[in-house]
């Protein structure tokens, strides 16, 4: 064994171990420091490892720096240093080391961010690293340290030989193994599990360095830790917290305080009643009674900010006492959940929507089936008398209003499913007229219209549910303007040229513009930049959704047009719509016999509506066709099976008890898979025609249908 001897800058002895006396070892180590005294005991010739490196010492203790120093040195061992992680990891920037070791709590960058950085750096990753710490010792301590990519966890207790025999060897022969305990396992890589497994760390520690220094302090200097502990917790919390004299005026507001209520310092709140932070519909003195009366009170308000607009908060407040009963102060905290309220809102009206939906659709199913049976038996009674008579024009007008009907059903539909339809050339004055009729009935007398429709305008690629749609958005918003006062309320539509310099952001052209003015109480400037962001509404609650106009801002957008609005408080509003003129006309509807296309084929017509099967099944007769009806669709089911080769074609309903359009259709195709068939309904949420299509199945069709509409579809099918 050798013994050696090391001196400190003074030049005391720091420790000496001699040959055979380990009782001997610690002479003169009073004078060393007594943080790493403890550590000193003797230094074997074994404890250098037979390979020389160049070895980084990280450690914020210059005593730590000195010993470790001085032992690798003595080892015959290149030695660098640096007092925190930041520090070490510039000199890593600039210098080649084989080893690191490494203290934990250090200032700047801790040993465990140093680690951290160290293993996800790809050319330092593969240095192997030794934690090296008095401070950190928990058992949590060393196994977070080797998750981070630490090698070794050594604590400061271990005797220096130790440190430097042992693991120093261990470490270099794991490496040149590659059987280290990091390289069997990843080095933990999420930064959530990091950031949490750190924490727990910290926490951990400063909760002992707490302890540690509450048992040293008096009971003092305790409450005075505890008190600026507690100001910070206030000072920084993301409530809005504020304390009051018995008097109800503030005496300390937080930042968050001053920012829920757009205040920018603490002068321009100090002093002022708590009730003056209320909105005026409620009453702040019987808050207060409250809080007198329980010490405590919770509930919800309506909060006032500086600007006068006004949002919700939750409140929390308590009244501040002492051991003897007596009243201190008032503190209150306060949480702003003008958003959630707006979430919540939100989702009423989806649901609202939702229920809507559910009604209109449950409703249309039984409508169109009675406005088929109208239809069907007004066409095939038209066909009895001459066309110029009297009652072939009365049963006409019975037509004329089914269809209207119908149409207006699938608006509702559209709405309230908000479906995406189809566009084509569209002459869109019969839909303003249209709209304009519904109005009419449902606006007040107080209300005067004033219409303007160019006759000669062109037509567009329009959906006329959604030309209805905005009309009754923009006409309802200016009714509800007028609502109270009166006023006019006037439609112009007329065709406009847009060049390329009037920033319309629309392609330049003929273009029809359709305008709806109002004399309404207008709109600041402030409103009219907000009016077309979804559940935006100025009116009161319950009066209003916020999706109107969102609505027509995104048709109008989809329609390749534009939507521009001025307006002035107490001088109206104009909304001004632009939509592209096409070259392509629109085709008028027509109800006609003239054209209806015949067949002689064997159809299988299943409804579960009795009156519907004796109609449809007169129609398909007098257009030529050979019709087996069924109302059940088991019983249609079984006689296909037996006479599968017999029919031509199926026409079925969807909605049917038992077995339903849709599964018996794939049964019909499991018999026979070419067996033609059209599903026909008045209204499925579960089918649609696209749907219906990758189904396999060849044809669907919307009830209540005219005779032409189902003679066409039959031979669309089968020709």
């Amino acid at each position: 064994m050798i013994g050696y001897g090391i001196k400190s800058e003074n030049g005391q002895a720091l420790f000496l171990c001699r040959t055979g006396t380990k009782e001997n070892a610690q002479r003169n180590s009073a004078s060393f420091p007594s943080s790493v005294s403890n550590v000193l005991t003797c230094v074997h010739e074994s404890a250098f490892s037979e390979k020389k490196m160049k070895i980084l010492i990280v450690d914020d203790k210059k005593e730590g720096l000195y010993l470790l120093e001085t032992l690798l040195k003595k080892g015959g061992h290149e030695v660098v240093s640096a007092a925190n992680g930041a520090e070490a990891l510039e000199i890593l920037s600039a210098e080649n080391v084989e080893m690191i070791i490494s203290d934990i709590l250090m200032p700047e960058m801790d040993g465990y961010q140093f680690c951290k950085n160290i293993r996800q750096d790809e050319k330092l990753k593969d240095i192997p690293f030794i934690f090296y710490s008095a401070t950190y010792t928990d058992e949590k301590d060393e196994a977070f340290a080797l998750k981070l990519g630490a090698d070794r966890f050594i604590r400061k207790t271990v005797r220096p030989d130790e440190l430097l025999g042992k693991t120093i060897q261990n470490v270099i022969k794991d490496k040149e193994q590659h059987e280290s305990v990091q390289k069997k396992s990843t080095p933990l890589k999420d930064e959530k599990e990091i950031y949490k497994l750190y924490s727990e760390r910290l926490v951990n520690k400063l909760e002992k360095k707490v302890s540690e220094l509450n048992s040293s302090l008096t009971k003092q200097e305790q409450l005075n830790e505890k008190l600026k502990i507690k100001e910070y917790a206030i000072a920084s919390s993301i409530n809005g917290i504020a304390f009051a004299d018995l008097d109800g005026n503030l005496t300390y507001v937080n930042q968050s305080f001053l920012d829920m209520w757009g205040y920018d310092s603490e002068e321009e709140v100090l002093g002022k009643s708590a009730t003056k932070f209320w909105n005026s519909e409620y009453n702040g003195l019987e808050v207060i009674k409250k809080l007198y009366y329980k010490n405590k009170w919770s509930g919800e308000m309506k909060a006032k900010r500086k600007n006068g607009s006004v949002f919700d908060v939750r409140i929390s407040a308590n009244l501040v006492t002492q051991k003897d009963g007596r009243h201190l102060c008032m503190m209150a905290s306060f949480r702003d959940i003008s958003e959630q309220r707006k979430l919540e809102a939100q989702l009423r009206l989806s649901q609202k929507m939702e229920a809507i939906g559910r009604l209109a659709g449950g409703i249309a199913h039984d409508f169109n089936n009675i406005l088929f049976i109208i239809m069907g038996y007004a066409e095939m009674i038209m066909g009895d008398f001459p066309k110029d008579s009297e009652p072939y024009n009365k049963l006409m007008k019975i037509l004329t209003a089914s269809k209207r009907a119908r149409d207006l059903v699938r608006q509702i539909l559209t709405f309230s499913r908000q479906d995406d339809t189809e566009r084509k050339p569209l002459n869109i004055q019969p839909v303003i007229k249209e709209s304009l009729k519904l109005l009419r009935s449902s606006i007040s007398k107080n209300i005067e219209f004033k219409v303007n429709l160019d006759t000669d305008c062109g037509d567009i690629m329009g959906d006329p549910t959604q030309i209805h749609q905005i009309m009754m958005n923009l006409c309802t918003n200016a009714y509800h303007a007028m609502e109270e006062t009166g006023g006019c309320l006037e439609v112009t539509l007329n065709e406009v040229v847009i060049g390329t310099d009037d920033m319309m952001n629309i392609k330049p052209g003929k273009h029809l513009r359709l305008s709806v003015h109002d004399t309404g109480k207008g709109m600041t400037s402030d409103v009219m930049e907000k009016i077309f962001e979804p559940y935006y509404t100025t009116k009161e609650k319950n009066k209003g959704t916020g999706l109107g106009l969102s609505v027509v801002h995104g048709i109008i957008k989809n329609h390749e047009g534009n939507i521009t609005v001025y307006s002035e408080p107490d001088r109206g509003t104009t909304f001004n719509l632009y939509l592209p003129v096409i070259e392509e006309k629109s085709v008028e509807e027509t109800i006609s016999d003239d054209a209806v296309q015949k067949g002689s084929e064997h159809i299988l017509l299943v409804d579960d509506e009795k009156q519907i099967v004796k109609m449809e099944s007169q129609m398909l007769e007098a257009l030529g066709y050979q019709v087996t009806a069924f109302i059940s669709s088991s019983e249609a089911l079984n006689t296909f099976r037996t006479e599968p080769e017999t029919f031509d074609l199926v026409i079925t309903d969807m909605a049917m008890p038992n077995m339903t359009g849709e599964k018996l259709a794939q049964q019909l195709k499991n018999i026979r898979s070419d067996i033609p068939i059209i599903l026909c309904t008045g209204f499925s949420e579960r089918i649609s025609e696209n749907r219906a299509r990758r189904m396999g199945i060849d044809g669907y069709i919307m009830k209540p249908m005219l005779k032409n509409e189902l003679a066409k579809k039959i031979r669309e099918i089968l020709d």
